[in-house]
């Protein structure tokens, strides 16, 4: 879901109409349709400053969602890469979720924390810098977004061909790459419109990166479409498709019955790995829904109800909230699949797992009398794992 890039529509807004200091922002020309948005709204214009201290609790909560996506978004990517055994359909678009992820998180959080700590002074670069991370940053994170919300539809549709057709393999390991370059090739051709219209442009004192919609496109309508067409595509849609393929999962795995005899312990075992499932299903389609509902529900307000309030918390929560999204992905995996959950022990295993050197008096330097050897130079042994790999003498 693009959120048509929120710390540009938003929070670029309010350091701009400060800099515009007193100037009736209504009467400004920025060549979109913001102007006549504000025109409309009988909204007082918010220019909140939050303190020192909320400026730490939201630096501190983004910094702490950055760590946990790069951790365990990588620790996603290793696993699967190292584990021969982990290496399928459903983990590869896994991978592919976690790289989207990955994306998101290390070109998108910095610069929200960078407003964060700036605002409301924050202005965006001069130059060509300016630009290019003008229209790259929401570009990157459009694609970002957008791969890995298809990543995730793409493993709804195979983990129902696996359960409902479990006879039949629909999906094999060439058209997983042919679907994930798909995606990223859908992700960047509906996220190319921010490589055009993000501009960069200098206001009073400083630069703003705004949309600037020239022609061909009404600069009116264009955003308004824009909004819908990627709500439809990057929320609504996979949304639908998600909730009727799991709840067909769902009933499928609550009806479907352990082959055998049917004691009380494969009874247990059954009704467990339905719970798992469950669970873990429904935990995915209610993240995506919960996380990116709020950027939705504060773009609609700005294009389709003017008239009404956006409350001063909206967009940081539904922008941070969105951004959480990425952390929490790996955490879900983690959490309901056993085999991500071990191989993520086993690497910090590896981690900790230093060789170890030890340095001893080697025994065949005492000569008969007890007495060190070698002029009273003992010789010494350098063990590594408990295997003797060099000697030196020290003297005493």
């Amino acid at each position: 879901m693009v959120l048509q890039t929120f710390c540009n529509r938003y929070t670029s807004l309010i350091p701009f109409l400060q800099a515009m200091d007193g100037i009736n922002a209504t009467n400004i020309s920025l060549n979109t349709n913001l102007n006549e948005t504000l025109s409309e709204s009988d909204c007082p214009i918010q220019t909140h400053v939050d303190s020192d201290a909320i400026k730490g609790l939201k630096t501190t909560a983004y910094l702490i969602a950055l760590l946990v996506s790069v951790i365990g978004n990588t620790l996603l990517v290793a696993v699967v890469m190292k584990n021969r055994n982990m290496q399928t359909v459903t983990n590869y678009l896994i991978v592919n979720m976690a790289v989207s992820d990955l994306f998101l998180t290390m070109f998108n959080m910095p610069q929200s924390i960078h407003y964060i700590i700036n605002s409301p002074d924050f202005t965006w670069p001069s130059g060509h810098w300016g630009t290019f991370t003008c229209k790259f940053l929401p570009f990157i994170q459009s694609v970002s977004i957008a791969s890995s919300v298809l990543s995730l539809t793409a493993i709804a549709v195979d983990r129902f061909l696996a359960i409902v057709f479990p006879l039949k393999m629909y999906v094999t390991f060439s058209m997983t790459w042919v679907t994930i370059v798909t995606i990223w090739i859908i992700s960047m051709a509906t996220s190319s419109l921010f490589l055009s219209v993000m501009t960069n442009q200098l206001y009073g004192d400083g630069y703003f990166c705004i949309e600037v919609w020239d022609d061909p496109f009404d600069d009116r309508m264009a955003p308004k479409n824009y909004t819908v067409v990627l709500f439809v595509i990057f929320y609504l849609v996979p949304l639908v498709t998600m909730s009727i393929l799991y709840g067909v999962l769902i009933w499928k795995l609550w009806i479907r019955k352990v082959p055998g005899q049917h004691s009380l312990e494969n009874q247990q075992r059954a009704d467990r790995s339905k719970k798992k499932v469950l669970k873990m299903l429904m935990t995915v389609v209610v993240l995506f829904a919960i996380c990116w509902l709020p950027v939705y529900i504060t773009q609609f307000m700005i294009y389709f109800a003017p008239n009404v309030c956006i409350p001063i918390y909206l967009p940081f929560f539904g922008y941070f909230l969105g951004h959480l999204n990425s952390s929490i992905n790996p955490c879900v995996y983690a959490i309901f699949n056993e085999s991500f959950r071990q191989g993520f022990i086993n690497i910090f295993k590896t981690c900790q797992c230093r060789p170890q050197f030890k340095v001893y008096p080697f025994p065949g330097s005492l000569a008969a009398d007890n007495n060190y050897s070698n002029g009273g130079v003992p010789l010494t042994g350098v063990t590594r794992r408990g295997k003797t790999t060099a000697f030196s003498q020290v003297p005493i």
